[in-house]
């Protein structure tokens, strides 16, 4: 917004909090699917269930879970196939690896934004400590590509658990006027 407007007279301190905002709050979006707690759901506790009990999915109970929606009995073929994805052709239950490799892939590409939130926005460093050495580094690319794998394992995960629906948008519908506060200026002279 701020990059590709330029009439936007930068000072520093605006761009700073806006970026604090929107930072903050992904990151600590990202931190909470990647959360091990047994007390939390997490997408990362969803998939390592996954991946420790495959046979709680079955092609069966996917199958079943179809029927049961109207909508999808004239592609239960197509549809029944979206098992696949998640078990490989024809197998009864789901391959634990599908979900193993998802899992540790959204631990991967999270680490960097999870540190940033553990030591400085959950929780305050100890600068102080030994070994202590400064805060994590986390690039807006990093940012980008851990939100994106969140999202695109919530939509594929959400297939399995909701057979035959399709999960919509994951950004939120914003009440038409959202944006009226923008139209004038905030200062005059």
């Amino acid at each position: 917004m701020i990059e590709t407007n330029p009439n936007v007279n930068r000072s520093g301190i605006a761009e700073h909090w806006l970026t604090q905002c929107y930072s903050v709050a992904q990151l600590s979006g990202v931190r909470r699917q990647v959360d091990k707690r047994k007390d939390v759901v997490s997408l990362w506790r969803l998939l390592d269930e996954l991946a420790r009990q495959p046979a709680m999915v079955t092609r069966s109970w996917f199958i079943a879970e179809l029927k049961s929606r109207p909508g999808s009995v004239r592609y239960m073929t197509t549809l029944a196939a979206e098992f696949d994805t998640f078990a490989g052709a024809g197998n009864a239950i789901l391959d634990k690896k599908v979900a193993e490799t998802d899992r540790d892939r959204l631990w991967a590409v999270t680490q960097a934004a999870k540190s940033v939130v553990d030591q400085f926005v959950a929780h305050q460093a100890d600068a102080t400590s030994p070994g202590y050495s400064g805060p994590a580094p986390v690039t807006w690319g990093e940012l980008d590509v851990a939100i994106d794998t969140v999202g695109e394992l919530y939509r594929k995960y959400y297939r399995l658990r909701y057979p035959g629906t399709l999960l919509g948008n994951l950004e939120p519908d914003l009440p038409a006027g959202w944006d009226r506060i923008f139209e004038s200026a905030w200062k005059n002279g």
